[in-house]
């Protein structure tokens, strides 16, 4: 409930970071990411948006109501997502989720 009230972004990223670390291997993922070619520094910005984003149950800072954004492009915040190696599992729920919330 709490993620919807603060904005219509909130569930989305909720679902997608929850898929995203869904099997609890955050170094299996940091490394499909940087085979991927993603650098260590725009991977370190990508948990830090993660982080923000669950700490403050949106992408909203709870004081002040300010919207924060990741300190990286779009393209590799999807490359992020796509080096997932669940993604490559065209019958991993994970797949479908992000297909589905991405815009």
């Amino acid at each position: 409930m709490v993620l919807h009230q603060l904005c219509y972004e909130s569930p989305p990223l909720f679902l997608i970071f929850q898929a995203f670390f869904q099997e609890k291997d955050f170094h299996k993922v940091q490394e499909a990411a940087l085979a991927a070619g993603v650098s260590a520094e725009d991977y370190q910005r990508f948990v830090a948006y993660v982080a923000g984003t669950y700490s403050n149950m949106s992408n909203y800072q709870s004081f002040g109501h300010n919207k924060f954004i990741p300190e990286i492009s779009s393209e590799t915040f999807l490359a992020i997502l796509h080096s997932n190696p669940l993604y490559a599992d065209e019958h991993a729920l994970y797949k479908a989720v992000i297909d589905e919330l991405w815009p």
